[in-house]
């Protein structure tokens, strides 16, 4: 949007910004293990990960992009991760649910 707001959210879904992940953040493991993952001295186990469904705000952004490139870095499956390309821009065009 040209204002930088969001379009708003889809509802049950979690914000999880890209740099929450990323290699250098100090809360990356913490993050990891609320998704799921095991840690056993510094190696993490995915078995029991949760299936993500990842977007971000729509075609002129790659937020999701590099959020899925953390994740895979980390050690997430890429069997448990989704992408949903069009973003916010076409779940909202397509008229699913979107709450302010």
């Amino acid at each position: 949007m040209p204002d930088g707001r969001a379009l708003g959210v889809i509802p049950g879904s979690v914000s999880l910004p890209h740099e929450t992940v990323a290699k250098d953040n100090a809360f990356r493991d913490e993050i990891l293990k609320a998704l799921g993952a095991r840690a056993f001295e510094d190696v993490f186990n995915f078995a029991d990960a949760q299936n993500l469904v990842v977007f971000d705000n729509g075609p002129s952004q790659n937020d999701a992009g590099i959020l899925i490139a953390h994740l895979l870095e980390a050690g997430y499956p890429a069997d448990k991760i989704r992408y949903f390309r069009g973003g916010m821009q076409m779940w909202s065009v397509v008229g699913l649910t979107v709450r302010e």
